[in-house]
Formats: C-alpha cells, sequence, structure tokens
C-alpha cells in the first residue's frame, strides 16, 4: 500500500485532488466529490511520486503464464 492512503495528494501549483485509498489514486473531479468523501490529509508531492502511484482501476495486469 502506499504511504499516502487515506490521504489526498497534489502537486504543488496544480489545482488536481487525488485521494489515495488501497494503494490506488482517484482524481476528485469537484469540491462535492472531495466533501462526499470527507476531510482528509493534504499531502504536496512531486509529479514522479504522484505518477508511482496508480490510477484506480489502471493497474498494470500480469502476463499470462505460458502454456506448452
Amino acid at each position: 500500500m502506499s504511504e499516502y492512503d487515506g490521504c489526498y495528494v497534489m502537486v504543488r501549483y496544480n489545482p488536481a485532488f487525488w485521494l489515495v485509498e488501497d494503494g490506488e489514486r482517484m482524481l476528485m473531479k469537484s469540491p462535492a466529490e472531495v466533501r462526499a468523501h470527507g476531510l482528509r490529509k493534504v499531502v504536496a508531492v512531486s509529479a514522479e511520486e504522484l505518477k508511482a502511484i496508480p490510477v484506480k482501476g489502471k493497474r498494470r495486469k500480469l502476463p499470462k503464464a505460458v502454456e506448452d
């Protein structure tokens, strides 16, 4: 799991907030959506750190085993 689980993350000077849960991030599209998920700690991260957290529903799939 991500060290940011349960927090909102954002890149400095970028207004987008991402909610991190279960090691995945989900874009908060409106202030109403942020309120619906509740108040949480906000952490400013670098763009590289943000990219390292997978987007919810887009985890890399493992390759299937090669059958003989």
